[in-house]
This record gives C-alpha cells, sequence and structure tokens, in this order.
C-alpha cells in the first residue's frame, strides 16, 4: 500500500504501508512532522518515503529514520532540513537511492554511509556541509551516481577513493568540485 497525500488526515494502521509520498511544495508544520517522526518505530515494511519539495520548519533529519530498515527510497530534496546528517541513517542497508539534496545541512558527512553498500544514487548537492569524504564510502560498490557539490567539503577526493571513481562498469566519474558526474560510454 502507497499513500500520498496533500492534507492532514489521520492514519491509523501503518504496519502495512509500503510507501508514503508527501512531495507537494508545502509547508509542513514541525508538529506534523514530528507525528509523522514518531510513526517510524511502526513503519517496518515502509520501502519509500518521498517527503521532497516541503518546507519542514523547523526540522532536521530524525534519528528515527534509521529504524526504517526496510526502506529502498528516500527522498528529502527540497525540504529546507537543517543541521546534521544522522549516523543512523547508515542503518538504512536496502536504501538503493537517497536525496538529501537544497536543504541547509551542516557538518560531515557521516562515516555511517560506507554501510549502505545497496545505494545507487547519492544526492547531497547544495547544503552547507563541511569536512572531508570519509573513505569509509569506498565500500559503496553499487554506487552509479553521486552529486555533492556545491558544499564546502574538501578540494579533493581521498586517495583512498580513487578506485572508487574509477572502477565503474557503466560509467566513469568526473571530479568538478566534488561534482560525481556519471558519464555513460
Amino acid at each position: 500500500m502507497t499513500i500520498s497525500a496533500t492534507a492532514t488526515m489521520p492514519i491509523a494502521d501503518t504496519s502495512k504501508f509500503h510507501g508514503i509520498t508527501l512531495a507537494a511544495t508545502n509547508t509542513i508544520p514541525a508538529t506534523q512532522y514530528q507525528a509523522l517522526s514518531d510513526l517510524y518505530h511502526d513503519l517496518h515494511k515502509l520501502q519509500h518515503l518521498d517527503l521532497s519539495h516541503n518546507r519542514l520548519l523547523p526540522s532536521t533529519i530524525p534519528r528515527s529514520y534509521g529504524n526504517l530498515t526496510s526502506q529502498q527510497y528516500l527522498n528529502l530534496y527540497r525540504s529546507g532540513l537543517i543541521g546534521k546528517i544522522p549516523y543512523s541513517i547508515g542503518y538504512l542497508r536496502n536504501l538503493t537511492t537517497l536525496y538529501f539534496d537544497c536543504n541547509d545541512l551542516t557538518g560531515s558527512i557521516p562515516s555511517s554511509l560506507g554501510l549502505l553498500t545497496r545505494l545507487q544514487g547519492f544526492y547531497i548537492d547544495t547544503n552547507l556541509l563541511s569536512g572531508s569524504i570519509p573513505s569509509a564510502m569506498e565500500a559503496m560498490t553499487s554506487l552509479s551516481v553521486v552529486h555533492m557539490n556545491n558544499n564546502m567539503l574538501t578540494d579533493s577526493i581521498p586517495s583512498s577513493l580513487s578506485a572508487w571513481t574509477n572502477n565503474r562498469k557503466s560509467a566513469s566519474f568526473i571530479q568538478d568540485t566534488l561534482s560525481l558526474i556519471p558519464v555513460l560510454w
């Protein structure tokens, strides 16, 4: 069951949800966003969560997202998020696509993201992230699309990741201000 919504509605049995889409360029008040966050412990089967194009003010990425262990797709693009990416995001071992781009996320990229070995698309561009790219990300062997540009990250890709950027079967990567862009041959 997938739910799409544009208005406030009561949610009863969430344990059977496979997807939630609330992408609509709306403002979701912090109290409603917190109420949704409180449901995550019941959403064991959730595979798809799309809260993109919303203003989740003022909100951070809840640590409870790490409880969504069946999650395959997480989209928080342009959601007005602030604060750090929680370490618990690394617990989403089934995740294949992650959008955190176009927010105001700060701090460094957590090394726990290296645990996301099934991740294929990783978008954290246009934030306020700083520091270096964790070498633990070299374990992300399924990764084919990475966007990290428009942050305050270290100027170069760590040497431990050189094989990571060159060993793609279907794509090679070009570094452009830490924007790794796949170029298909």
